[in-house]
């Protein structure tokens, strides 16, 4: 017989699956023993690398290295140190990158993509770079100008959006954004030197309280009522303003349904607030359609920085349900729901509760107004965590929101309503009112519709 691989006559001889002739010394090196890919040691046992390469105990250990992020191992010269961690080349060309402005390798983590597409760290950024305050890009200073935004803010903003929306006084070269800018003989003014008289909004002061005017409609009593407070920005000047003003007063019915006030956290705005009303009625009698159109007339919004507050009857809970409704609300396993149908998270104006800083008995107190739900008031427990809006769908399923809430949690134990899971009982319970709740359903529907999937 000849061996295959040395060619040798042999005797003695092992025969592979593919028929081959193999001398014993060849069949135990290509079968059994592996020859260590740096010193060519012959042993068993080898240990490998991520291609394949077979090292003997003591070559591996100084021969190769583990890559900290994928665990493969890597001969060394294909492996990089980084802040005390070691990489292979793709995983460090998908976690680190070089800084266009210094040069400095930076995790991509810490990194910010300019407008041109550079990307650089974060302290470059802080040294020679901003985000435009209204496209949101990030550019060199050199192409920064300071402005006076809507809110009478000043800012920093791109050359191209200072060229879109801004003007420049022509009295003392001030750039201000249009929206707050006074026209003069087809000259731009900022409020300052505009050389005319600016007019008073024609709307009631923000401490007016009327006595309640109640609307029902002949439902089974008791009956809880709900007011709204409604901010509004105006996006026009002082004049389209107390415009937006009249015309959506000429709904109110000489202010028996609702009025409206300065509010001193809007810029150039107004709060509309309805006189206690129910469900019903604010469904199917409330002028909210109306409303609507007289503040898309005039260029009203309720933008970012505006509130829908709803204020609900305080003689309608208990110590005991104030308490439940504390637990569902802050409950931190129905956050992001809320957060979903909130349209917004918590904020200063709508802070959140922590519930282990309380014991149970004192959540049913507010610490400050500004807390999401605010029990300060003596006869109304307000719900501050809307977003603004002037949709009636949205409005209207704002206030299923709250009814549902405060339905559910009247009518389940405190262990129901405070456990991990209370979401998923609270949405059975809509479901099964959902001729009630049918709005808050289809608003739900189309904004989170995976959510509803996820738990029925």
């Amino acid at each position: 017989m000849i061996c295959s691989v040395c060619s040798k006559e042999i005797e003695d001889f092992e025969k592979d699956l593919r028929g081959d002739i193999y001398c014993i010394e060849c069949y135990r090196k290509k079968y059994l023993d592996s020859e260590c890919v740096e010193c060519g040691k012959i042993g068993r046992g080898y240990k490998t690398d991520y291609h394949g390469n077979e090292y003997c105990d003591e070559c591996f250990d100084i021969s190769t290295h583990t890559c900290d992020n994928c665990g493969d191992v890597y001969p060394l010269d294909e492996i990089q140190k980084k802040e005390g961690e070691y990489y292979c080349r793709d995983c460090f060309d998908e976690i680190f990158i070089e800084c266009s402005d210094c040069g400095e390798i930076i995790n991509r983590e810490d990194t910010y993509s300019t407008a041109n597409g550079d990307i650089i760290c974060d302290k470059c950024f802080d040294r020679h770079y901003f985000t435009c305050y209204h496209c949101d890009e990030v550019y060199h200073i050199d192409n920064g100008i300071n402005v006076i935004n809507s809110r009478n803010r000043e800012v920093v903003v791109c050359r191209d959006c200072s060229n879109d929306y801004y003007v420049e006084c022509y009295s003392c070269g001030a750039i201000i954004h249009d929206d707050i800018s006074y026209y003069r003989d087809d000259y731009s003014y900022c409020e300052d030197c505009y050389p005319g008289e600016r007019p008073e909004l024609e709307c009631h002061c923000y401490g007016y309280k009327p006595s309640p005017i109640f609307h029902n409609l002949g439902e089974k009593t008791p009956r809880t009522y709900y007011g709204i407070e409604m901010e509004v920005e105006n996006h026009g000047d002082g004049y389209s303003t107390n415009d937006a003003i009249y015309s959506v007063k000429s709904h109110s019915d000489g202010e028996r349904l609702f009025y409206i006030k300065e509010d001193g956290s809007l810029e150039n705005g107004f709060e509309i607030v309805t006189h206690p009303c129910t469900l019903g009625y604010h469904k199917k009698e409330f002028p909210w359609k109306d409303i609507k159109s007289a503040l898309d007339k005039w260029d009203c919004e309720a933008d970012s920085t505006c509130g829908l507050h709803i204020h609900v009857s305080k003689r309608i809970y208990s110590e005991l349900d104030l308490i439940k409704l504390a637990l569902f609300i802050f409950n931190s396993s129905n956050r992001d729901y809320i957060k979903l149908i909130a349209r917004r998270g918590f904020n200063d104006y709508a802070r959140r509760k922590e519930l282990s800083e309380y014991k149970k008995k004192d959540l049913r107190y507010s610490q400050s107004r500004f807390e999401a739900i605010n029990f300060t008031n003596e006869k109304t427990v307000e719900f501050r965590m809307f977003r603004g809006t002037i949709e009636p769908k949205v409005v209207v399923a704002s206030i299923e929101f709250v009814d549902s809430v405060t339905n559910f949690i009247k009518n389940n134990s405190i262990s129901t309503v405070s456990k991990e899971d209370s979401w998923a009982d609270y949405i059975s319970y809509v479901i099964e009112n959902g001729k009630k709740y049918k709005t808050l359903i289809n608003y739900m529907k189309e904004k989170f519709e995976h959510y509803l999937s996820v738990i029925l």
